[in-house]
């Protein structure tokens, strides 16, 4: 039989009996939780329960980039007895999420002033449980609680003799894999998603198959237990009804209500251990059943099998909470202010195939209940714009930004290429150069600009850019050098694109170093990709002919290394890269690395017509026919674009479908059908011919020996990931540093105590105040290309390994799977392991190392090509010089997203002693003191060099 009561209703039942018995007096306690908060990819049928899949293993529409406690879902359960004090620590690892949680059913008497901040932020709850019940806890914002952040709160009684002798949880939840798409900010369901998709019994969804089997509750004959029934829905208007056969268990369950049940197992099992639950979820627009089975255990002790990974840390000591500084006012005189401008930072769901273009008719922006779920991408926009609007500027002109945050997380915007001379808290770097602009929050950055082309991205050590947080950045030469050669500019921003990068941009489980998903899902031409039908047009350049146009192109990749760019019919003459002009030449093609520019113009001389312009990924392109270990199949690795001639309006047709795999491009029209050839070399700097063969206007020649020489290694280093069980960038680190050295981010700003409070697991180099030329080797320990970036300066590439010309080279794809063994036999004799560690990636992660005595015959001292970004080859090694004169605290790192996470970062401390103090409005954080006090006012500066 069962007695149900709804869990309020049971408290006051049980009310009289504590009072007849004197329950109510006994002691009162304080229990002690941590909750531990991390990111993981995970199955969202079955989120943690075992056996785990490595995410790169889980199937793509299974996929959840969920959010959970204690590494659990539903997360662990908190328990007290009625009158005891709670404490709950909860450590916030989310990248860029804050943090506040809703404790139901019990009364909050001390709670955090803000949210729980990003990347270690952590915060005590204390709670007092006045009555007995089941309820339960959850992240304030609905998406979050829906991706796993939730799970019971169990109040018990001081006295239930006679009714039962256990207890057991029963959670219900609604699961769906994108919940951030299809829900709104009060958990309301979005138009176009579907109102169930389906149920978790304890965090388990099953069909009865082999890899999702039926979620099972045991029991033991004999006993009876108190269920408590609770519905974990974060969906509003949900409900589920539980009936369990032949033992008396039928209740309906409110979305965020419970409900209390004795069950006794008084059942025979002789001939049948198994009992069906039939469990419904229940909507406005109809229902949808699913079972689970209560299961007579064959031991003495009974267990709810589904719940059994669910843990709770208590502590007995007070734990440490993170201490956060604050900001100060703004001070500076904004009539400064040469360009004033505001970035209004919102989240938006799009079609992460084209964002924010609005093109009308079929191609038209959609309201979101109009984008079909499958392209639903939760974006984060600048002005409700992607690419963001472009920040222009003239050389040397005071150019101020305010950040204002809309978004459910924090920020810091890094603007790429800007060289923030004088001016280094304004780098836009969390961790180094400042605290992040919280949610509600504002900022303004300032700097005075230099000349180039540019481009600004968020830099919270995350996935924000490739959220959509990036846009383009023109600075004006005053006196231009190459203005003769154009009439008119456009900017031609080139993006890889990632329906959901939270999950695909990561390496967990996949060949380290490699994303979840694959190497690419699309790109997009100024924020539009195309693929030739009313909806998805191609993407146009449109030009008016017998006029040249300077095409700043700029790589906006988060994942995808380069794209090598050609234009049919066009001569393309390079004029600048990274920004810095170069001695005009044509090139027929170039590569395009991700963070790279290349300025070039081109002239519409030809017939009026549509002209092909390519992005080929061709480090994915063998991908497109089948697939490689731990390396998925990619539908394509070319995108196209056309150099629309104004008045040809014939639309391009689409491209056809190759049999094994990859499309056919498709053809131009008009002048465009038949395109002349054109002029020029190929320009790939993946190659070592390619760092001679452009100069710069204004070489910078370098003496025979640096002042001081760094050595750095890139590579992987132990322990290996292992599914379930390791966290988010805890395992296969990458390293860029003198010893093996993954990046930690400080406790406080790195800039702000100049590396000497809080920074003792953090990466960065001292460089010797004496000194004026640096000199870094880089030897990449791993199959794994990679795209440095350099900020606050630009560097001259002196020596480029020249194995991808020879035995390397990306048509020797074995390269990529070569054992060591084999390597120091056929390639490299000198060849070395990045980890040697017996839980290290394995004899596959080594390097080909720089060797004096061999190499230096390839060193160019008198005209290298000077830029911000490298590419480093797999296993090859480079060698880059700068000038050590821009105070500041500078990053050097990978430029491939999921690279910044897991640890391939580091920086250079130059001239501390002429570092600028710390404007007071500049956000800080952690215990450590700000080295110049809160009380620096800025004084902009009379020249680059002069800020005191």
């Amino acid at each position: 039989g069962a007695l149900l009561f709804p869990s309020e209703v049971f408290a006051m039942a049980l009310l009289p009996l504590l009072l007849a018995f004197g329950a109510l007096g006994s002691e009162a306690e304080t229990v002690s939780y941590i909750l531990d908060l991390h990111p993981w990819v995970v199955d969202y049928q079955r989120p943690t329960i075992s056996p785990r899949s490595a995410p790169y293993d889980v199937p793509g529409d299974a996929k959840m980039g969920a959010m959970l406690a204690n590494n659990s879902f539903p997360g662990p359960a908190i328990e007290a007895h009625a009158g005891d004090t709670i404490e709950v620590v909860v450590i916030n690892h989310f990248e860029d999420a804050e943090i506040d949680i809703v404790w139901e059913g019990v009364k909050v008497v001390e709670a955090p002033k803000e949210s729980i901040r990003q990347q270690g932020g952590s915060s005590k709850y204390v709670l007092s449980a006045a009555e007995a019940g089941t309820f339960w806890w959850h992240a304030a914002k609905p998406s979050h609680a829906a991706k796993g952040l939730k799970g019971p709160l169990v109040v018990r009684s001081h006295d239930s003799e006679g009714k039962y002798q256990e207890e057991l949880v029963l959670t219900l939840a609604e699961a769906r894999a994108r919940p951030e798409v299809c829900l709104n900010e009060e958990g309301g369901l979005l138009g176009g998603c579907p109102e169930l998709e389906k149920a978790l019994l304890n965090g388990q969804w099953g069909d009865g198959s082999k890899k999702w089997p039926t979620p099972v509750v045991e029991v033991s004959k004999g006993k009876c237990y108190l269920l408590r029934i609770l519905g974990l829905t974060s969906q509003q208007g949900l409900s589920f009804s539980l009936d369990i056969k032949d033992h008396s268990v039928d209740v309906k369950v409110a979305g965020g209500k419970s409900v209390d049940a004795i069950l006794c197992a008084d059942k025979n099992p002789i001939f049948n251990r198994d009992f069906k639950i039939a469990i419904s979820l229940e909507g406005s627009s109809g229902s949808q059943s699913f079972e689970g089975i209560l299961r007579y255990s064959k031991d003495v002790a009974a267990a709810l099998t589904s719940h059994s990974s669910h843990s709770f840390t208590a502590h007995t000591q007070p734990m440490a909470v993170q201490k956060w500084g604050s900001v100060g006012s703004e001070k500076f005189d904004r009539s400064q202010c040469d360009r004033d401008v505001v970035f209004d930072l919102g989240e938006w769901i799009v079609d992460y195939k084209r964002p924010t273009l609005d093109l009308g008719g079929k191609a038209a922006r959609q309201a979101v209940e109009a984008i079909p779920v499958e392209n639903r991408k939760t974006a984060l926009l600048v002005n409700n714009s992607y690419p963001g609007p472009v920040l222009e500027a003239v050389e040397g002109e005071m150019v101020c930004v305010t950040v204002v945050n809309h978004m459910p997380e924090p920020a810091a915007i890094h603007w790429h290429g800007q060289h923030m001379r004088g001016f280094p808290a304004f780098d836009g770097v969390y961790g180094v150069h400042q605290g992040a602009i919280g949610p509600g929050s504002s900022f303004t950055y300032r700097w005075r600009a230099n000349s180039g082309t540019a481009w600004y991205h968020g830099h919270m050590q995350a996935l924000q850019a490739d959220k959509g947080m990036k846009g383009p950045i023109v600075v004006h030469q005053k006196d231009d050098p190459h203005k003769h050669l154009y009439d008119e500019e456009k900017i031609v921003a080139i993006s890889d694109e990632w329906v959901d990068p939270t999950i695909c941009l990561r390496n967990e489980g996949a060949q380290p170093g490699n994303p979840v998903c694959m190497e690419i899902e699309k790109a997009t031409w100024n924020g539009q990709w195309g693929d030739g039908s009313d909806e998805y047009p191609w993407p146009m350049i449109t030009v008016e002919q017998g006029k040249c146009y300077r095409l700043r192109f700029i790589g906006m990749m988060g994942q995808a290394q380069n794209f090598q760019i050609t234009m049919a019919g066009h001569n393309m003459t390079l004029i600048a890269v990274d920004g810095a002009d170069v001695e005009p030449v044509v090139v027929s093609s170039f590569n395009l690395h991700a963070g790279e520019r290349a300025d070039i113009v081109v002239c519409a001389n030809q017939e009026p017509g549509n002209y092909l312009i390519s992005a080929v990924y061709d480090l994915a392109t063998f991908l497109e026919t089948a697939p490689a270990p731990r390396l998925p199949k990619v539908d394509s690795s070319k995108y196209w674009a056309f150099l629309n001639y104004a008045g040809h309006n014939d639309r391009p047709g689409k491209a056809s479908k190759k049999l094994l795999g990859g499309y056919n491009a498709p053809a131009g029209t008009g002048g465009g059908a038949s395109p002349k050839a054109v002029a020029g070399f190929v320009w790939d700097t993946n190659l070592q011919a390619a760092w001679t063969q452009v100069r710069n206007l204004k070489p910078e020649s370098f003496p025979e020996k640096a002042d001081v020489t760094y050595v750095m290694d890139v590579g992987v280093v132990s322990p290996s990931f292992k599914p379930g069980e390791s966290e988010y960038a805890s395992t296969d680190n990458l390293y860029m540093f003198t010893e093996k050295k993954p990046w930690k981010k400080p406790s406080s700003p790195l800039l702000h105590t100049k590396g000497k409070c809080g920074a003792e697991s953090t990466p960065f180099i001292n460089v010797p105040e004496n000194a004026t030329t640096v000199e870094v080797i880089i030897n990449n320990l791993s199959p794994t290309a990679h795209v440095l970036h350099m900020h606050g300066m630009r560097f001259s590439v002196v020596n480029y390994a020249p194995y991808s010309q020879s035995w390397c080279a990306a048509a020797h794809f074995e390269c990529f799977f070569l054992p060591l063994s084999v390597a120091r036999a056929l390639d490299c004799k000198n060849a070395r392991l990045g980890d040697t560690s017996q839980d290290g990636p394995g004899n596959e992660y080594w390097g080909c190392p720089y060797n004096n005595e061999t190499d230096v015959k390839s060193q160019n001292l008198e005209h290298p090509l000077q830029k911000d970004m490298i590419s480093l080859w797999r296993r090859s090694w480079a060698v880059i010089r700068f000038k050590v004169d821009n105070p500041g605290m500078w990053l050097f790192h990978c430029h491939m997203e999921q690279h910044i996470p897991t640890g391939q970062m580091m920086a250079f401390n130059l001239l501390p002693s002429k570092q600028p103090p710390i404007p007071d409005d500049v956000p800080t954080e952690g215990d450590c003191p700000v080295w110049s006090g809160r009380s620096a006012q800025l004084r902009p500066p009379k020249s680059f060099d002069f800020f005191v």
